[in-house]
């Protein structure tokens, strides 16, 4: 009766064994990942670089629509896929296809660096694959201009200051010190600049951080038309940089069109906030203001008193001539722990240019882990059913052992 079962058993195994790893028309002959041929050994990749995968198909007969396929697993919006079109295969004949994998810049480098990168050539009915695992790291140096802001708009006139603010975020594993970062118009002469002190490494706790407003002149003698402003951040010791632009429209001296209220605006305000803080550890965030008008200005912040956290602003005022920019630190010291409401005000005299209300959410310091721990245990189930993939193979060629002892003659 057990040879029975062994007979029926063994057979099934090893057609689903079978035709997860060879079709009948076609076959993966090798895969180079970035000219490196892949095999057992891992093969390290940079975030945010492009990932070329070829693969080499080798055609055993005959195959219409038939597609080349590699992709990453584990990326917190969406699988990274790159796939061919479709191509018929031929028997005898060898095809090379091309595949570029994009590794987003935020991707989550794993305790152990290292990602499953599969390999497919499928049909309507069939399919091959091959896994192979990747280590993947963070550039060096990786910095990144993820927004330009423009106030008090993208539209204003020749003659007039506007403020420009770029939010700036550190993608590499090294914490970038003395970022400068510069606004211009190209051709026309006109620049401003500043710097971020020091921004952390990509997961680290300031890993974005916006600048002050860098305060730009439009040339009196621009003829109406768009512009184009170009964002430039100099960084890792003066040796990279990236670039952004915005485009602005400049109204003429000569130009008859009226523009929005928001021209008349003399001052203009930014607040950056974090969304989560410590319960008691003190962190900080800053208020950024421009004086764009034509007489000096005296500026403060206000934070209406709070049971569940103490601010300290600094300076208390600041007073700013014509076309001048600063900023205030504000530094925070929760005591409770829970989602806060916070409104923060701007205030130009006693009038209140800009005004926030937001939730922050403190937390204690150890509820800052459950992310990488959730990840971990992520990580424990893969490896879980690896395992169980390595035993179902014993299984498997234990069976077959006791099978063929099972059937050889006695003497």
């Amino acid at each position: 009766m057990k040879r029975i079962v062994l007979i029926l058993v063994l057979p099934i195994v090893f057609f689903i064994m079978l035709n997860a790893v060879f079709a009948a028309d076609y076959s993966i002959d090798k895969v180079k990942i970035n000219g490196m041929e892949a095999g057992s050994e891992q093969i390290a990749l940079q975030i945010g670089s492009t990932v070329q995968v070829d693969v080499v198909v080798e055609g055993l007969g005959a195959k219409k629509d038939v597609k080349a396929k590699a992709w990453i697993g584990g990326y917190e919006y969406e699988d990274i896929i790159a796939e061919t079109e479709l191509f018929e295969v031929r028997s005898g004949i060898t095809y090379r296809k091309e595949l570029s994998l994009e590794l987003p810049r935020d991707m989550e480098v794993t305790e152990n660096h290292t990602y499953a990168l599969h390999v497919e050539v499928r049909d309507r009915n069939n399919y091959i694959e091959r896994t192979f695992t990747v280590f993947l790291e963070p550039k060096r140096h990786d910095v990144n201009i993820q927004d330009v802001i423009v106030r008090p708009s993208t539209m204003t006139e020749a003659g007039k200051t506007i403020g420009v603010q770029a939010r700036i975020e550190n993608f590499g594993e090294k914490t970038e010190k003395n970022i400068k970062v510069e606004v211009f118009l190209p051709q026309f002469g006109a620049s401003s600049s500043t710097y971020i002190d020091s921004l952390d490494p990509y997961e680290g706790e300031d890993t974005t951080e916006s600048t002050s407003f860098m305060m730009l002149t439009i040339p009196s003698d621009l003829p109406t038309g768009d512009y184009q402003l170009k964002v430039k951040a100099t960084y890792a010791s003066g040796h990279s940089e990236v670039t952004a632009t915005r485009n602005i429209y400049v109204k003429g001296k000569d130009a008859d069109e009226t523009f929005a209220e928001d021209l008349a605006r003399e001052s203009i305000a930014s607040i950056t906030l974090k969304k989560q803080l410590l319960v008691g550890q003190i962190s900080q965030f800053k208020v950024a203001v421009a004086n764009i008008g034509s007489a000096k200005k005296t500026y403060s912040v206000d934070i209406p008193n709070l049971s569940w956290a103490t601010f300290d602003i600094s300076p208390a005022k600041l007073e700013l001539s014509p076309g001048d920019a600063s900023e205030f630190v504000v530094r925070v010291l929760p005591s409770v722990v829970g989602v806060q409401q916070v409104t923060v005000k701007v205030k130009e005299g006693s009038s209140i240019i800009k005004e926030d209300s937001v939730g922050l959410e403190v937390v204690k310091p150890e509820e800052q882990s459950k992310t990488m721990e959730k990840l971990n245990t992520a990580l424990k189930g893969v490896n879980g059913k690896v395992i169980l993939l390595v035993l179902l193979g014993v299984l498997v060629l234990a069976l077959l052992i006791a099978f063929i002892a099972g059937t050889r003659p006695k003497y």
